[in-house]
């Protein structure tokens, strides 16, 4: 509604949160993993 100046940032605020989770997600994961298979 304000025009394509306010649609970047809020894209922003939706991948920053989405890639930091997916990020921690995928530490997680080779943590355990790595704990299981004991590289």
């Amino acid at each position: 509604m304000f025009g394509t100046n306010v649609t970047e940032p809020g894209q922003l605020l939706v991948r920053l949160p989405a890639l930091f989770l997916t990020g921690m997600a995928f530490i997680l994961l080779r943590l355990i993993y790595g704990r299981r298979f004991g590289h």
